[in-house]
Protein backbone atom coordinates (compact mmCIF):
# COMPACT_ATOMS: atom_id res chain seq x y z
CA UNK A 1 0.00 0.00 0.00
CA UNK A 2 0.50 3.71 -0.55
CA UNK A 3 0.97 5.74 2.63
CA UNK A 4 0.45 9.74 2.08
CA UNK A 5 1.13 11.75 4.79
CA UNK A 6 0.51 15.40 4.45
CA UNK A 7 0.72 18.72 7.35
CA UNK A 8 0.07 22.62 7.20
CA UNK A 9 3.54 24.05 6.05
CA UNK A 10 4.94 20.95 4.69
CA UNK A 11 4.88 19.80 0.92
CA UNK A 12 2.43 16.51 0.80
CA UNK A 13 4.87 13.27 0.39
CA UNK A 14 3.78 9.74 -0.37
CA UNK A 15 5.43 6.42 0.18
CA UNK A 16 4.91 2.86 -0.71
CA UNK A 17 5.03 0.30 2.21
CA UNK A 18 4.90 -3.13 2.18
CA UNK A 19 3.63 -5.78 4.96
CA UNK A 20 3.11 -8.92 5.98
CA UNK A 21 -0.46 -9.84 7.51
CA UNK A 22 -0.38 -9.74 10.69
CA UNK A 23 2.67 -8.09 11.37
CA UNK A 24 3.54 -3.93 11.84
CA UNK A 25 5.39 -2.25 9.43
CA UNK A 26 7.38 1.13 10.66
CA UNK A 27 8.58 3.76 7.57
CA UNK A 28 10.28 7.00 8.27
CA UNK A 29 8.77 10.29 6.40
CA UNK A 30 11.44 12.85 6.22
CA UNK A 31 9.02 15.84 4.88
CA UNK A 32 10.19 19.35 3.11
CA UNK A 33 9.12 23.15 4.14
CA UNK A 34 6.77 24.54 2.13
CA UNK A 35 6.16 28.33 2.45
CA UNK A 36 2.41 29.46 2.51
CA UNK A 37 2.06 32.93 0.83
CA UNK A 38 -0.58 35.12 3.27
CA UNK A 39 -2.37 37.75 2.39
CA UNK A 40 -0.66 41.48 3.87
CA UNK A 41 -2.36 42.99 6.29
CA UNK A 42 -1.47 46.90 7.40
CA UNK A 43 -2.41 49.45 10.03
CA UNK A 44 -4.79 52.09 8.81
CA UNK A 45 -6.59 54.54 11.27
CA UNK A 46 -6.34 54.16 14.84
CA UNK A 47 -4.09 51.57 14.29
CA UNK A 48 -6.89 48.90 13.34
CA UNK A 49 -5.19 45.94 11.24
CA UNK A 50 -6.97 45.00 8.28
CA UNK A 51 -5.95 43.16 4.94
CA UNK A 52 -4.80 45.45 2.14
CA UNK A 53 -7.18 43.81 -0.14
CA UNK A 54 -10.17 44.35 1.68
CA UNK A 55 -9.88 48.59 1.69
CA UNK A 56 -11.74 50.76 -0.54
CA UNK A 57 -9.04 53.42 -0.64
CA UNK A 58 -5.14 53.75 -1.65
CA UNK A 59 -2.60 52.36 1.00
CA UNK A 60 0.64 51.51 0.82
CA UNK A 61 2.91 50.38 3.63
CA UNK A 62 6.44 50.40 4.48
CA UNK A 63 8.57 47.69 6.54
CA UNK A 64 11.40 48.56 8.57
CA UNK A 65 13.43 46.65 6.79
CA UNK A 66 13.16 48.92 4.08
CA UNK A 67 13.77 51.60 6.33
CA UNK A 68 17.41 50.21 7.67
CA UNK A 69 18.48 50.57 4.03
CA UNK A 70 18.33 54.17 3.91
CA UNK A 71 20.84 56.03 5.19
CA UNK A 72 19.02 58.79 6.85
CA UNK A 73 18.69 60.23 10.21
CA UNK A 74 15.35 61.58 10.10
CA UNK A 75 12.30 59.67 8.86
CA UNK A 76 10.81 62.12 7.01
CA UNK A 77 13.97 62.22 4.62
CA UNK A 78 13.98 58.56 4.38
CA UNK A 79 10.31 58.34 3.20
CA UNK A 80 11.66 59.92 -0.02
CA UNK A 81 11.35 57.45 -3.02
CA UNK A 82 9.33 54.94 -0.68
CA UNK A 83 5.97 55.36 -1.90
CA UNK A 84 4.42 56.32 -4.55
CA UNK A 85 2.72 59.52 -5.00
CA UNK A 86 4.69 60.62 -1.78
CA UNK A 87 6.91 63.64 -2.38
CA UNK A 88 9.47 64.80 -0.09
CA UNK A 89 11.54 67.88 -0.13
CA UNK A 90 14.60 68.77 2.26
CA UNK A 91 14.57 72.43 3.63
CA UNK A 92 18.75 71.79 3.70
CA UNK A 93 21.57 69.61 4.53
CA UNK A 94 21.51 70.76 8.00
CA UNK A 95 21.49 68.30 10.67
CA UNK A 96 17.66 67.82 12.36
CA UNK A 97 16.84 70.48 9.43
CA UNK A 98 12.56 69.89 8.57
CA UNK A 99 11.25 68.08 5.26
CA UNK A 100 8.19 69.07 3.21
CA UNK A 101 6.13 65.96 2.81
CA UNK A 102 3.34 66.32 0.15
CA UNK A 103 0.84 63.52 -0.94
CA UNK A 104 -0.74 63.41 -4.01
CA UNK A 105 0.90 66.83 -5.34
CA UNK A 106 -0.07 70.19 -4.02
CA UNK A 107 -4.12 70.96 -2.79
CA UNK A 108 -4.02 74.40 -1.11
CA UNK A 109 -2.79 77.72 -2.41
CA UNK A 110 -1.58 78.56 1.01
CA UNK A 111 1.39 76.08 1.15
CA UNK A 112 -0.15 73.84 3.94
CA UNK A 113 -0.42 70.54 2.30
CA UNK A 114 1.41 68.45 4.98
CA UNK A 115 -0.41 65.05 5.87
CA UNK A 116 -1.12 64.17 9.90
CA UNK A 117 1.61 61.97 11.34
CA UNK A 118 0.09 59.77 13.70
CA UNK A 119 2.46 57.68 16.17
CA UNK A 120 0.68 54.72 18.16
CA UNK A 121 -2.48 56.58 17.63
CA UNK A 122 -1.29 59.74 18.79
CA UNK A 123 -1.15 62.58 16.47
CA UNK A 124 1.86 64.74 16.35
CA UNK A 125 3.03 67.85 15.35
CA UNK A 126 6.14 67.97 12.69
CA UNK A 127 6.00 71.95 11.84
CA UNK A 128 9.45 73.59 12.05
CA UNK A 129 10.12 75.50 15.26
CA UNK A 130 10.85 79.06 13.85
CA UNK A 131 10.46 80.71 10.20
CA UNK A 132 13.63 79.56 7.92
CA UNK A 133 15.74 81.63 5.96
CA UNK A 134 17.99 80.07 3.99
CA UNK A 135 20.00 83.38 3.37
CA UNK A 136 20.01 84.70 6.81
CA UNK A 137 19.49 82.33 10.00
CA UNK A 138 19.41 79.00 7.71
CA UNK A 139 16.79 76.68 7.44
CA UNK A 140 15.29 75.55 11.35
CA UNK A 141 14.74 71.96 12.37
CA UNK A 142 11.35 70.43 13.30
CA UNK A 143 10.34 67.38 16.00
CA UNK A 144 10.48 65.05 12.72
CA UNK A 145 14.06 64.96 14.45
CA UNK A 146 12.96 63.44 17.98
CA UNK A 147 11.37 60.39 15.89
CA UNK A 148 13.99 57.70 16.39
CA UNK A 149 14.03 55.48 13.23
CA UNK A 150 15.64 52.57 15.03
CA UNK A 151 11.94 52.72 16.78
CA UNK A 152 10.06 52.33 13.75
CA UNK A 153 8.40 48.80 12.66
CA UNK A 154 6.08 49.74 9.97
CA UNK A 155 4.87 53.19 8.51
CA UNK A 156 1.73 53.29 6.31
CA UNK A 157 0.56 56.27 3.94
CA UNK A 158 -3.22 57.14 4.10
CA UNK A 159 -4.00 58.62 0.94
CA UNK A 160 -7.76 60.42 0.12
CA UNK A 161 -10.40 61.54 2.25
CA UNK A 162 -11.71 57.94 2.43
CA UNK A 163 -8.92 56.79 4.66
CA UNK A 164 -8.09 59.54 6.91
CA UNK A 165 -12.03 60.45 7.76
CA UNK A 166 -11.35 59.22 11.54
CA UNK A 167 -8.69 61.88 11.91
CA UNK A 168 -11.04 64.75 10.72
CA UNK A 169 -9.97 68.13 8.66
CA UNK A 170 -6.37 67.41 10.16
CA UNK A 171 -5.48 64.73 7.66
CA UNK A 172 -7.29 66.02 5.06
CA UNK A 173 -3.99 66.35 2.91
CA UNK A 174 -3.47 62.73 3.90
CA UNK A 175 -1.79 61.13 6.59
CA UNK A 176 1.66 59.18 7.87
CA UNK A 177 0.82 56.33 10.49
CA UNK A 178 3.67 55.28 12.19
CA UNK A 179 4.04 52.41 14.09
CA UNK A 180 6.70 51.84 16.80
CA UNK A 181 8.32 48.07 17.57
CA UNK A 182 6.71 46.02 20.32
CA UNK A 183 7.00 42.68 22.06
CA UNK A 184 5.31 39.49 21.07
CA UNK A 185 3.29 36.97 23.32
CA UNK A 186 5.39 33.85 24.25
CA UNK A 187 9.00 35.97 23.25
CA UNK A 188 11.58 35.16 25.52
CA UNK A 189 13.61 38.66 26.60
CA UNK A 190 15.86 39.33 23.13
CA UNK A 191 18.31 42.04 23.55
CA UNK A 192 19.18 43.78 19.86
CA UNK A 193 21.92 46.35 19.51
CA UNK A 194 22.46 48.29 16.57
CA UNK A 195 25.63 50.52 15.72
CA UNK A 196 26.43 52.66 12.82
CA UNK A 197 28.95 55.02 11.16
CA UNK A 198 29.13 56.99 7.88
CA UNK A 199 30.74 60.06 6.72
CA UNK A 200 29.37 62.87 4.76
CA UNK A 201 31.76 64.22 1.92
CA UNK A 202 31.03 68.01 0.73
CA UNK A 203 31.13 68.24 -3.30
CA UNK A 204 33.53 70.76 -4.17
CA UNK A 205 34.60 69.86 -7.91
CA UNK A 206 34.15 72.25 -10.33
CA UNK A 207 35.85 75.66 -8.14
CA UNK A 208 38.37 77.48 -10.26
CA UNK A 209 41.42 77.84 -8.59
CA UNK A 210 44.33 78.05 -11.29
CA UNK A 211 43.84 81.65 -11.63
CA UNK A 212 44.81 84.60 -8.92
CA UNK A 213 42.53 86.98 -7.46
CA UNK A 214 42.94 90.59 -9.05
CA UNK A 215 41.10 92.12 -12.38
CA UNK A 216 41.94 92.52 -16.10
CA UNK A 217 44.68 90.09 -15.66
CA UNK A 218 46.26 91.96 -13.17
CA UNK A 219 47.47 90.82 -9.26
CA UNK A 220 45.75 92.08 -6.15
CA UNK A 221 45.89 90.73 -2.98
CA UNK A 222 42.90 91.79 -2.27
CA UNK A 223 43.80 93.43 1.55
CA UNK A 224 43.28 97.42 2.13
CA UNK A 225 45.74 99.89 1.11
CA UNK A 226 45.64 100.81 5.01
CA UNK A 227 46.11 97.52 5.61
CA UNK A 228 49.16 95.95 3.40
CA UNK A 229 47.24 95.83 -0.05
CA UNK A 230 49.25 95.89 -3.16
CA UNK A 231 48.20 95.65 -6.63
CA UNK A 232 50.55 95.31 -9.57
CA UNK A 233 52.03 97.62 -11.65
CA UNK A 234 49.88 98.76 -14.52
CA UNK A 235 46.92 97.48 -12.68
CA UNK A 236 44.00 100.73 -13.73
CA UNK A 237 42.18 100.96 -10.94
CA UNK A 238 42.90 102.04 -7.32
CA UNK A 239 41.42 99.45 -4.98
CA UNK A 240 43.21 96.40 -3.99
CA UNK A 241 40.30 95.41 -1.72
CA UNK A 242 39.21 93.11 -4.56
CA UNK A 243 36.96 89.64 -4.48
CA UNK A 244 37.47 88.39 -8.11
CA UNK A 245 39.60 86.00 -9.14
CA UNK A 246 40.34 87.98 -12.55
CA UNK A 247 44.30 88.08 -12.25
CA UNK A 248 46.57 86.39 -14.22
CA UNK A 249 47.37 82.57 -14.29
CA UNK A 250 48.93 80.55 -12.37
CA UNK A 251 51.44 80.43 -14.91
CA UNK A 252 51.66 83.43 -15.84
CA UNK A 253 52.26 85.21 -12.92
CA UNK A 254 55.01 88.05 -13.48
CA UNK A 255 58.38 87.55 -11.20
CA UNK A 256 57.79 91.45 -9.81
CA UNK A 257 54.58 89.82 -7.56
CA UNK A 258 56.56 86.98 -6.81
CA UNK A 259 59.41 89.53 -5.27
CA UNK A 260 56.87 92.16 -3.61
CA UNK A 261 54.90 89.03 -1.91
CA UNK A 262 56.58 86.22 -2.07
CA UNK A 263 54.66 82.66 -2.67
CA UNK A 264 51.44 82.78 -3.78
CA UNK A 265 48.68 80.55 -2.38
CA UNK A 266 46.17 78.89 -4.59
CA UNK A 267 43.40 77.39 -2.40
CA UNK A 268 39.83 76.96 -2.58
CA UNK A 269 37.97 78.34 0.44
CA UNK A 270 35.27 76.30 0.51
CA UNK A 271 37.67 73.07 0.74
CA UNK A 272 39.14 74.94 3.73
CA UNK A 273 35.61 75.52 5.30
CA UNK A 274 33.94 72.52 4.55
CA UNK A 275 34.99 69.38 6.20
CA UNK A 276 33.97 65.48 5.76
CA UNK A 277 31.03 64.74 8.75
CA UNK A 278 31.36 61.91 10.86
CA UNK A 279 27.77 60.55 11.90
CA UNK A 280 27.26 58.06 14.67
CA UNK A 281 24.11 56.13 15.82
CA UNK A 282 24.20 53.93 18.46
CA UNK A 283 20.52 51.91 19.76
CA UNK A 284 20.02 49.37 22.30
CA UNK A 285 16.62 47.23 22.81
CA UNK A 286 14.98 44.97 24.74
CA UNK A 287 11.61 43.38 24.48
CA UNK A 288 9.68 39.95 25.59
CA UNK A 289 7.02 38.70 26.89
CA UNK A 290 5.56 38.52 30.67
CA UNK A 291 3.74 35.56 30.24
CA UNK A 292 -0.14 35.97 29.80
CA UNK A 293 0.17 39.60 31.34
CA UNK A 294 1.27 41.32 27.72
CA UNK A 295 4.96 42.30 26.23
CA UNK A 296 7.28 45.22 26.52
CA UNK A 297 9.90 46.74 24.38
CA UNK A 298 12.32 48.97 26.04
CA UNK A 299 14.98 50.90 24.81
CA UNK A 300 17.68 53.44 24.16
CA UNK A 301 19.76 55.44 21.51
CA UNK A 302 21.96 58.10 21.22
CA UNK A 303 22.68 60.27 17.98
CA UNK A 304 25.50 62.48 16.78
CA UNK A 305 25.74 64.37 13.55
CA UNK A 306 28.21 66.45 12.66
CA UNK A 307 27.43 68.64 9.64
CA UNK A 308 29.75 69.52 6.80
CA UNK A 309 29.91 72.98 8.13
CA UNK A 310 31.75 72.51 11.25
CA UNK A 311 29.52 74.76 13.36
CA UNK A 312 26.69 72.62 12.64
CA UNK A 313 25.64 69.56 15.16
CA UNK A 314 23.05 67.38 16.50
CA UNK A 315 23.08 65.54 19.30
CA UNK A 316 19.77 63.20 19.84
CA UNK A 317 19.11 60.99 23.13
CA UNK A 318 16.00 58.71 22.82
CA UNK A 319 14.50 56.74 25.71
CA UNK A 320 11.19 54.88 24.62
CA UNK A 321 9.15 52.18 26.40
CA UNK A 322 6.64 50.19 24.88
CA UNK A 323 4.31 48.59 27.43
CA UNK A 324 1.22 46.56 26.75
CA UNK A 325 -0.67 44.87 29.46
CA UNK A 326 -3.59 42.12 29.03
CA UNK A 327 -5.59 42.75 32.15
CA UNK A 328 -8.34 40.43 30.90
CA UNK A 329 -9.82 38.76 27.85
CA UNK A 330 -11.79 41.88 26.93
CA UNK A 331 -9.34 45.13 27.88
CA UNK A 332 -5.78 45.40 26.68
CA UNK A 333 -3.72 48.47 27.97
Amino acid sequence: RTVRVQLLGFAPIGQRVDGVAGGTSTVNFAMKDLPYAISPVVVTALGIARKEKSLGYAVQSISAATMEKVPETSMMQALAGQSAGVAVTSASGRPGSAARVVIRGETSFSGNTQPLFVIDGVPVSTSSDSPSNALGTGSSGSRQMDIDMENVDEITVLRGAAATALYGSRAANGAVVIKTKQGHPGQPLRFNFNSELRYDEPILQGYVTNYAAGSRGYFCNGKLMGQGGWCEPGYPGTNSETQSNWGPNIDSIPQIVFDSLGPIRFRDARADFYKTSPTTNSSLRGSGAMGEFGTYTLGASYLNQIGINPVEKLDRLNLNANINLSLSKWLTY
